[in-house]
């Protein structure tokens, strides 16, 4: 199994201000590289195994393609954007890792980027 590089971010201590937020667009999860949520993960397989949630990896890969390209405008995952990478943040964090996990490559979210601090 490849490796996974997983990242904390902590928006308090790396970023300013919001530079605003965009979405529904689709990005590519090789640029997904962590999430916002504190944990002890060192990767993406260890922090999937951590979720509470795993009844939703019965689906067949092709399922959750579309669940992470076609989802409803209404539910459509967090992602914050920052020096040209993107982390979860808030709703879809469960569907993101799975995604990237099974090793899809693009998912349709609210993208709501930020600047480094001066």
């Amino acid at each position: 199994m490849r490796e996974l590089p997983f990242q904390e971010f902590f928006l308090n201590d790396i970023c300013k201000d919001s530079v605003g937020q965009t979405g529904p667009d689709t990005i590519d999860l090789h640029l997904l590289v962590g999430t916002c949520r504190s944990t002890r993960a060192i990767d993406w397989i260890e922090y999937m195994g951590s979720l509470h949630k795993m009844t939703n990896f019965k689906h067949r890969p092709e399922t959750y393609q579309d669940i992470l390209i076609s989802p409803p405008d209404n539910d459509l995952p967090s992602v914050i954007y920052f020096n040209g990478h993107y982390y979860i943040d808030g709703g879809g964090n469960h569907r993101l890792t799975i995604g990237k996990c099974m090793g899809i490559t693009r998912a349709k979210v609210y993208i709501e980027s930020y600047k480094a601090k001066p």
